[in-house]
């Protein structure tokens, strides 16, 4: 259960992503600077697993985790492992293609279904952005367009949910182009009014628990985190690192 958008910038792309879960979750951790492979990295943790669904690291690279709702197409012979550990697992590769070869590489029959989604700047406005699904037995991987977005999951009605979030998605871009301010507009919204397929969700036992901007420029790069839904809670200040590019020395 959970919304992604971006959008390109002048220097990099900026992108937002709600999270929906059980209101018997624990509360998040807020994002705090750690590292993977001398590589430094921003993230919230899960307040019950210590995982996340979000990582942005000082390259630029951002991977976000919505979760499979189908049922598994395998059938997992050893303990399960928090798909937000594998998002840990991912935080310190320096491009969308390692991510790509990382999870190609790796055993994931522990892991429940999930979507995949990673963000790397290319060039001046110029975004590489790829899909890498999981449904327990086989990985698939494609590239993403801003066509591509928004992308949605849901643990109740997905169909109507990514149709009602995608029909309020192009009545906006209808009306101007959809900038960073516009995209925290429909991360915040509750199409006719709040309910299990608005973007900002609301049910009897789950919502949107939190919204994470990401702004990645030539400079730096920030992640700005809301810790509860965001028709209510504003964004925080926002962490920084300053931007390495691959070609710098790790520290």
């Amino acid at each position: 259960m959970c919304t992604l958008s971006w959008t390109t910038t002048r220097s990099g792309y900026e992108l937002f992503f709600n999270r929906d879960e059980r209101t018997s979750r624990g509360p998040e951790q807020p994002p705090c600077e750690s590292r993977s492979t001398n590589v430094r990295f921003l993230a919230p943790r899960d307040g019950d697993a210590g995982g996340t669904w979000i990582t942005l690291n000082e390259l630029g690279v951002t991977n976000c985790l919505l979760n499979g709702y189908s049922e598994s197409r395998g059938e997992r012979t050893g303990p399960g492992r928090s798909r937000g550990l594998l998002v840990l697992d991912l935080a310190g590769l320096a491009s969308s293609e390692r991510v790509l070869e990382h999870l190609e590489a790796s055993d994931l029959s522990p892991f429940e279904p999930f979507v995949l989604c990673t963000f790397q700047p290319d060039s001046e406005r110029s975004l590489v952005a790829r899909t890498i699904e999981w449904d327990g037995l086989v990985l698939a991987s494609r590239r993403l367009s801003g066509d591509d977005a928004p992308i949605c999951s849901s643990g109740h009605d997905a169909e109507a949910a990514r149709r009602r979030r995608r029909a309020e998605w192009d009545r906006m871009r209808a009306l101007a182009p959809m900038t960073p301010e516009r995209l925290a507009e429909f991360h915040r919204s509750h199409l006719d009014s709040p309910g299990p397929e608005s973007p900002c969700m609301h049910r009897a036992d789950a919502q949107t628990r939190s919204m994470t901007r990401v702004q990645v420029a030539s400079d730096r790069v920030r992640m700005s985190h809301a810790p509860g839904a965001p028709c209510t809670t504003s964004l925080g200040e926002p962490l920084m690192l300053d931007r390495r590019h691959a070609s710098a020395p790790l520290r």
